[in-house]
């Protein structure tokens, strides 16, 4: 029998430069920073908990549209923004 194994798949991108290091959602949402120093305790820590950990996110105020653009080369997807 095959062993399971199951992969948290956190669909973020890691922003930071040494110094700081931030985890930044799809929505543009920071939702972990250690901060002012990479070993720092964190600032925003909604990754660990969503209610009492905080965040940091600039949105619009109004009506968001969503673009999808596929780029083709020999007749198949090679890019999609």
């Amino acid at each position: 029998m095959e062993p399971i194994t199951k992969h948290h798949q956190y669909r973020m991108g890691l922003v930071g430069n040494c110094s700081y290091l931030a985890y930044i959602d799809e929505a543009a949402a920071v939702k972990w920073l250690c901060w002012p120093r990479f070993d720092s305790s964190f600032v925003f820590g909604s990754l660990l908990d969503s209610k009492v950990g905080g965040e940091f996110a600039i949105t619009p105020t109004g009506v968001v549209q969503k673009q999808t653009i596929l780029c083709y080369k020999h007749q198949r997807v090679v890019h999609r923004v």
